[in-house]
């Protein structure tokens, strides 16, 4: 997958805003100027997508941007930069999948099965991904010189009739560290609100 490596204008407006803090020339002062509090870090925000037989909820990690589809509320993008829609490498996708997984890492291991068969000289790693509640399998699947793909599969409950699906896509480079932390922000921020597990008998 060719990763884009064309300058964005966001650089160019991010130097020009900075710039734009200061005067163009220097004014007499009768003492220092009281130094500017910096600005504070923008408050995740909490999405709420449904569909026919099911909602939940996940946060915007820090410092990303989130895409929703109106026809395709089962799916979430969250990226760092637009350029990276164009070509999906760095975007961390999540996505809600109508399926009852009896066994998660069994399902994953089933996918590691059919990358062997199609990239023989795939490495799989471990990979550090965790829920407060739910049970995740995750790895990191490594083509050296074509791809870096973190995979992640979350299951709210047993016997629950939907599992999460969450893929982070870093092209020929393994993930950055910035990288690595928004897709544990988001892995650790899914809700499911409905359907609920069955009530304890």
């Amino acid at each position: 997958m060719k990763v884009c490596r064309s300058v964005s204008l966001y650089t160019v407006f991010a130097f020009l805003a900075a710039l734009a803090g200061f005067p163009l020339f220097a004014q007499p002062q009768e003492k220092s100027p009281t130094p500017a509090k910096p600005a504070p870090l923008p408050t995740a925000e909490t999405l709420t997508q449904s569909g026919e037989g099911f909602s939940y909820q996940v946060r915007t990690p820090q410092g990303w941007q989130q895409q929703t589809f109106k026809t395709q509320p089962a799916s979430v993008l969250f990226y760092q930069s637009k350029g990276q829609l164009k070509d999906g490498v760095g975007v961390i996708r999540i996505q809600l999948n109508p399926e009852e997984a009896e066994s998660i890492a069994a399902d994953l291991k089933n996918d590691m099965d059919d990358y062997r068969e199609q990239y023989p000289k795939v490495e799989f790693k471990d990979l550090a991904l965790a829920h407060p509640r739910y049970e995740v399998a995750a790895k990191d699947f490594t083509v050296a010189g074509q791809f870096h793909e973190y995979v992640a599969y979350v299951s709210p409950y047993k016997g629950c009739p939907f599992m999460f699906s969450v893929a982070l896509n870093t092209g020929k480079n393994p993930a950055q560290e910035a990288q690595l932390a928004g897709l544990r922000a988001a892995v650790e921020s899914i809700e499911l609100l409905t359907p609920k597990p069955p009530a304890a008998k």
